[in-house]
């Protein structure tokens, strides 16, 4: 990520990864979000965004990165 101050940030992640296996279904996914703004991930079916969204919930761990 930039050296933008993260600390204005309700929502940091930072090099997100999640292997199911030996298959990666999220590897290296960064965004930040602000206060008020609206959160959209796009992308195709099998994408990861359902895994993504698991890993903000808590519903699935990460195999690494920080959230």
């Amino acid at each position: 990520m930039n050296g933008d101050d993260i600390s204005e940030h309700n929502l940091v992640v930072k090099n997100l990864i999640k292997k199911y296996d030996d298959k990666y279904v999220v590897k290296n996914v960064c965004f930040k979000s602000k206060k008020n703004e609206c959160l959209v991930i796009l992308g195709s079916n099998g994408a990861g965004k359902t895994t993504i969204f698991k890993t903000l919930t808590g519903e699935v761990s990460p195999n690494s990165g920080d959230v």
